[in-house]
């Protein structure tokens, strides 16, 4: 082998595992996704996009950003929530509770 030691090896081993375990994106449900999203009204899609692109700031740092109070932006987030899982269900797609 070549210049790896034991612990490195072991280590691309397991992250190729993950990767691989990985199953790949359902073309359907992101088309569906992005339709519902398309008809979100304006302010609840605002905050669902700021609160998918965020890495990692608070929820303050992304009302302040949308020019909302910060429980205006978890209203918002929360409308845009529950009317993109009402859309996907009409389109026979729902989901269960985490466990």
């Amino acid at each position: 082998m070549s210049g790896v030691d034991d612990s490195t090896f072991a280590r691309l081993v397991e992250q190729e595992s993950e990767a691989v375990a990985m199953p790949p994106p359902d073309p359907l449900l992101r088309r569906a996704f992005f339709e519902c999203r398309d008809q979100l009204p304006e302010k609840p899609a605002a905050a669902l996009s700021a609160r998918l692109e965020a890495s990692g700031e608070a929820d303050e740092a992304l009302a302040a950003n949308l020019g909302m109070r910060a429980n205006t932006f978890l209203q918002n987030f929360t409308r845009a929530r529950k009317l993109l899982a009402d859309c996907l269900q009409k389109k026979g797609i729902s989901f269960g509770a985490a466990p």
